[in-house]
């Protein structure tokens, strides 16, 4: 911006535009996978959420890195990000990001793995039981190192138990349990039944028995 003064006389102002400033780093999970194809995407700061006009945007490459260049300020900043099997389905937004410096970071999501064992009443081993998809609301955790996750969400990708009867499903940590619904084989006069995740803080293993 300029200010005029009061133009009593011909007057002159400079405007001195700032430079651009660089958010770029990679997206990894803790496991050490790249994570290409998420959404960055950077909103106005002010609230708790990601919303309102999208300022820049990018779109991880195959090796996760990713660069957008904005003014210099503090923003709020969306990761999204459609599951590949690998991880589940994210959006993951932090407020208030301080972007009045180029930041480069390595920014890991803290995957963890869900196996889940099919089995029958009798304790038998149970093949091609389907465990829909679920999600919630994810825990706190520091996605920009030092900036809290404010609003997170994740869904898991649906999966089907192998000859071994388990089946293994990408979650994030949880703020609360949430309920899957677990079916059956057609065919197979199994009734359906449901799992409890627990928070997914770790690793974690659970059983499904089918009456």
């Amino acid at each position: 911006t300029i200010n005029t003064g009061l133009m009593t006389t011909d007057t002159a102002v400079t405007a001195t535009f700032a430079e651009p400033v660089a958010l770029s780093g990679v997206l990894v999970d803790s496991l050490g996978n790249k994570v290409p194809g998420a959404q960055v995407k950077v909103y106005p700061a002010g609230g708790p959420g990601c919303g309102g006009s999208e300022i820049a945007s990018t779109a991880t490459a195959s090796d996760g890195s990713f660069s957008v260049s904005i003014s210099p300020g503090t923003y709020n900043v969306l990761i999204n990000f459609f599951a590949d099997g690998t991880d589940p389905q994210f959006a993951l937004c932090t407020a208030n990001v301080d972007l009045t410096a180029s930041v480069n970071d390595t920014l890991t999501v803290p995957t963890t793995k869900l196996t889940v064992t099919a089995q029958d009443s009798g304790g038998h081993l149970v093949q091609g039981a389907t465990i829909q998809p679920g999600g919630g609301g994810t825990a706190n955790f520091d996605l920009f190192p030092g900036d809290p996750v404010t609003n997170g969400n994740m869904e898991s990708s649906s999966a089907t138990t192998g000859a071994a009867g388990t089946a293994v499903i990408a979650f994030l940590p949880l703020a609360q349990s949430i309920t899957m619904s677990v079916q059956p084989p057609a065919g197979s006069n199994l009734a359906a039944t449901t799992i409890n995740t627990g928070l997914m803080t770790t690793d974690t293993a659970v059983t499904a028995t089918f009456a």
